[in-house]
């Protein structure tokens, strides 16, 4: 599973706050569709089980990595 290392960052990786849970937003098509949530007291993604924005998550995920934002965690 992937992991924030900082629920601080979460602003600058492009989540905005839904209630008490954080939600990551991409636009498919001209509406907004949900990639990934990162549900209250949890610092672990949880994605979208659509298919067709597979290769948008992967992106995401391959630059948190990058930046550090996540780590996997087992």
């Amino acid at each position: 599973m992937f992991k924030v290392k900082d629920v601080k960052n979460l602003p600058e990786m492009g989540f905005v706050r839904v209630d008490k849970d954080w939600i990551r937003r991409i636009t498919v098509d001209g509406s907004p569709k949900v990639v990934f949530t990162i549900y209250a007291g949890s610092p672990y993604l949880r994605h979208s089980k659509t298919s067709y924005i597979a290769e948008e998550q992967l992106k995401l995920i391959h630059e948190w990595t990058l930046l550090g934002y996540i780590e996997w965690e087992d």
